[in-house]
């Protein structure tokens, strides 16, 4: 009876243990400055200048950075959209905008990363890829890569047929805690408009501990038994 008690106690506390794991996989979002585009702040037709993005580092030009908001006042003959958004226009070369960001890579994390893209009007001409990454220091762990004619084409000349491309990575037991840099590059010949940057984390514990606590459980009601 005691053997079948103490098979019966160990079963108990491995499930236990295995319905804790499965819940402590933590989902949370990584910040990234101005990801939505929303600063400065909604109202103004092109509220920021040619070659700026608030929050963003130009890597490369020319950069269209025409600021497309919601306007206070009609303008006849433009039509904004109901949300802002960032427009790269690209007429030689590759246009990229980056951000590093505070976090670093940590280990056995999953990593999705999320961006709304458009091609305009008229672009998608298919001379290149739209290429979003998701870099650990100077490694791409993620790389979104598509023709700039896979993306949906705007139906106006504003922000209005958006599209979510999604990527992921699972870190390994080691990592060296490198900074994490978000960066987005247009194909060339092309515009492509980008809202909505996301970077989300899900850390799992690694089995090891998991192992640990289960052992240490059955040792703490062994005890308690006696």
């Amino acid at each position: 009876m005691k053997m079948r008690g103490l098979i019966g106690l160990a079963v108990c506390v491995i499930a236990v243990v295995g319905i804790a794991w499965a819940g402590t996989a933590s989902a949370a979002p990584i910040s990234i400055a101005n990801g939505d585009f929303n600063n400065p702040s909604p109202g103004a037709y092109d509220a920021f200048a040619w070659g700026t993005v608030p929050s963003w580092t130009v890597t490369s030009a020319p950069l269209n950075g025409d600021y497309y908001a919601p306007q206070t006042t009609a303008r006849v003959g433009w039509f904004p959209p109901a949300t802002p958004y960032v427009q790269m226009d690209t007429w030689n070369g590759i246009v990229s905008v980056s951000q590093t960001l505070a976090d670093v890579e940590t280990p056995n994390t999953t990593y999705t990363f999320s961006v709304d893209s458009e091609v305009g009007p008229g672009y998608g001409h298919g001379n290149g890829n739209v290429t979003f990454q998701v870099l650990a220091g100077a490694t791409p762990i993620i790389t979104i890569s598509v023709p700039d004619t896979a993306l949906n084409s705007a139906i106006s000349w504003y922000g209005d047929n958006f599209g979510t491309l999604t990527g992921t990575f699972t870190s390994g037991a080691s990592v060296t805690g490198e900074p994490l840099t978000v960066v987005l590059s247009s194909a060339t010949m092309t515009r492509i408009d980008v809202d909505n940057v996301k970077l989300d984390a899900v850390t799992t514990p690694e089995p090891a501990t998991m192992a640990l606590l289960a052992i240490g459980g059955i040792g703490a009601l062994l005890r308690r038994r006696k």
